[in-house]
């Protein structure tokens, strides 16, 4: 990989990427590219000072991958479901 990624949460496998979710203190999301190893940064799955989940990156609709991020306090919990370009 490109990238050493720390905090990470979760993964999925999906249109020749691993895509990542993380819990560092954006809850920043990441692709990789499976053959060559480039690790792309996608942004953030937002509500920054809750703890970054999971990822699936199953296109939806009009949505590529769908994070799941817990608020600080345990409650709420907010689904994300974003677009890539």
């Amino acid at each position: 990989m490109s990238a050493t990624l720390m905090h990470t949460q979760g993964g999925s496998v999906a249109a020749g990427f691993v895509w990542i979710s993380t819990s560092n203190l954006t809850n920043e999301l990441y692709r990789v590219d499976m053959n060559t190893g480039h690790v792309e940064d996608l942004g953030s799955a937002g509500h920054l000072g809750g703890e970054g989940e999971g990822i699936d990156a199953t296109e939806l609709h009009d949505a590529r991958i769908h994070t799941l991020t817990v608020d600080p306090k345990i409650s709420p919990v907010w689904f994300g479901h974003f677009k890539v370009s």
